[in-house]
């Protein structure tokens, strides 16, 4: 598919461009073939084949999530905080325990802030390599996905559900958005997979090997985010017996694959039991506690609240989630997230079931198992109190496969499919977009939400979106469908990439900035506070490579392991004004805050503070020169 885009193009300009600077067509073509024929050595081969197709969707992610990830700074309060962890993690030389500017952290386990602690150990504290890790794995969904849909569905198949999953606007949004839940995402995905195709087996060591594979991904999911890991591909696997029915489902069960599950289990609990016994170990309860099934955190330790606090009370307690939305806030989320390949859903929908529930049973099992994977994780997450949007990013690899099903049968048959009439609901759409993405800059630039106002990207998504317009309309015109759908797809990767400078500039709270004045300028025995709104700058210990004070009350998601250790940090936690007060007196103290609060500052500051850097959203002050 990737070849076949590639020569459409080269005929593009052979035809066109070239003649326009007065290059010989004739020698151009000479020189296309050869270059077609050196990446193109015995396709017929399968093993080249996915050799092939895997360089190339390497090469494609790789550009499309990294090339200009680094353009944006990190957000608050997540990006900032699971920055920080894992380079306390580096600091403290503490893998167990995570902490969060300097105290305990319960979270979540450890697996994502191990691998961001190893980005940042070898390419130290920046953007890239705190985007590292939540990048990588996104692409590694995207080749998974591959994987599954071409064993299922075919080679075509498989590299369009990897490209639809990598385009979906969502998903690629929370691939550059530093979140435990991509990486959650595709390791419970993976589990989902190679249950799938152990089930598409009837025995034999292929079947035993997708079989542990599905345990390595629970157990690793676990030590991401915790038991969520083992309910959604459980969940999924029941409800496809009940609806697939039991005889069917254990049509190709064989005595042999309990053995195999014996030796999956235990390598899911050399996985996953360790860490566990060594945290429960590092920080038990105290005897004041009231007991483990009891909702009073006081006295605690790790086992009650990882096991109780963030799997029990967070679900099905309002008050400790904090996060309650309207039932259908799932389904809106999916809807929108998936663009811009939600148009192909009803007709991807309704291809995979065409023919009767018992047709579908018969000759695409894969389809209800997909299907009812992402209905269970709607459910799931509908029901529960705590409702953040990026929990359902495992049901986008699930849509990916069902829609890169329908668009082989398109591809086999482009006219059949009315490939003509997406290509044109396409180019509207990109000619809407090649229009307001330029208007929208003065509209942002009046109202003051860029920070750093620069027309460049936003001329550059007119430009990119112009070129693939007209690519579009060249191969349409020239009834070259498939090429006209690569030509969306290029559109569209072009769009999401640049709107990474364009994120960019709008106006946030990073504390980069103040970071680098605060470390030219100051020395490690000087202090660095926020003053009263620690979330909106959770990136600043990340930068400064050190603890903060902080103005005003313990963070509350911080506050279960500051109790644990309030003797230690309560130096640092001035929820006093004596003790703020105390403080500026003592030592030189870099302030960083809101500037709606620097009123308060300056009626709570016994001693002059001089202003060294503002913008639009913060300050940053000193109280000694």
């Amino acid at each position: 598919m990737f070849l076949y885009f590639l020569q459409a193009i080269l005929n593009f300009y052979a035809q066109y461009v070239f003649k326009m600077l007065a290059f010989s067509c004739e020698d151009f073509s000479i020189l296309r073939n050869f270059i077609f024929l050196l990446m193109t050595p015995n396709l017929r081969s399968s093993k080249k084949t996915w050799l092939l197709d895997v360089l190339l969707l390497l090469i494609y992610l790789c550009t499309l999530y990294y090339a200009l990830g680094f353009a944006r700074p990190l957000a608050n309060p997540d990006e900032g905080r699971y920055s920080e962890i894992p380079r306390e993690m580096l600091e403290y030389s503490d893998m167990v325990s995570p902490r969060l500017n300097g105290s305990l952290y319960f979270y979540k386990p450890p697996l994502f802030y191990w691998m961001q602690a190893v980005a940042i150990d070898v390419m130290g504290v920046n953007v890239f390599s705190a985007r590292f890790s939540n990048s990588l794995m996104a692409i590694f969904g995207c080749l998974l996905t591959y994987f599954y849909a071409r064993k299922i569905y075919g080679r075509v198949a498989g590299v369009s559900a990897s490209l639809i999953l990598a385009t979906s606007v969502f998903y690629y949004a929370m691939g550059n958005i530093i979140t435990l839940d991509m990486t959650l995402s595709v390791l419970i995905v993976g589990a989902v997979y190679m249950l799938g195709l152990a089930y598409s087996k009837s025995a034999g060591g292929a079947k035993g090997v997708y079989i542990v594979l599905s345990f390595v991904f629970m157990a690793l999911a676990l030590m991401t985010k915790g038991f969520i890991a083992l309910v959604l591909p459980a969940g999924t696997a029941f409800w496809f017996i009940i609806f697939y029915g039991i005889k069917r489902s254990f049509k190709n069960f064989a005595f042999s694959d309990l053995a195999w599950g014996a030796l999956g289990l235990g390598v899911f609990v050399a996985i996953a039991l360790p860490w566990h016994i060594m945290a429960a170990n590092a920080t038990p309860a105290l005897p004041t506690s009231e007991g483990f099934f009891s909702s009073n955190p006081t006295g605690q330790g790790w086992a009650w609240y990882y096991l109780v606090n963030e799997h029990f009370l967070r679900f099905t307690d309002a008050s400790t989630a904090m996060r309650e939305q309207p039932w259908h806030f799932f389904l809106v989320v999916f809807l929108c997230g998936l663009l811009p390949w939600t148009i192909l859903l009803p007709q991807s929908l309704r291809s995979a079931f065409s023919g009767g529930w018992n047709n579908v049973k018969s000759n695409n099992p894969q389809a209800i198992y997909m299907l009812l994977w992402s209905l269970v994780v709607l459910a799931f997450f509908s029901i529960s109190k705590s409702k953040l949007a990026p929990y359902i990013l495992p049901i986008f690899p699930a849509m990916a496969v069902l829609i890169g099903a329908y668009v082989a049968k398109m591809w086999k048959d482009v006219r059949k499919y009315n490939v003509i009439i997406y290509s044109i609901i396409f180019a509207v759409l990109g000619l809407v977009l090649a229009v307001g993405v330029p208007l929208s800059f003065n509209i942002l630039k009046a109202n003051g939400t860029l920070e750093r106002p620069c027309f460049f990207p936003f001329a550059a998504v007119s430009v990119g979106i112009i070129f693939a317009l007209i690519l579009i309309m060249f191969f349409t015109k020239k009834k070259n469908l498939k090429a006209a759908m690569f030509a969306i797809l290029f559109g569209w990767s072009y769009i999401l990439m640049m709107a990474m400078p364009i994120a960019g500039q709008i106006r946030g709270s990073s504390a980069r900035d103040f970071a680098e004045i605060i470390r030219s300028q100051g020395s490690a025995d000087d202090a660095v506070l926020i003053f009263k709104n620690y979330g909106d700058f959770q990136d600043l210990p990340f930068w400064v490579e050190k603890a903060v004070y902080v103005r005003g009350q313990v963070p509350h998601e911080q506050n279960f392991g500051y109790r644990l250790e309030e003797a230690k940090h309560k130096h640092r936690y001035l929820e006093e004004l004596e003790d703020f007060q105390q403080l500026l007196k003592t030592k030189k103290v870099y302030i960083v805050l809101e500037n709606n609060m620097i009123d308060d500052l300056k009626k709570e500051s016994p001693v002059d503070i001089k202003l060294l850097k503002q913008d639009k959203e913060a300050s940053l002050f000193v109280n000694r020169p």
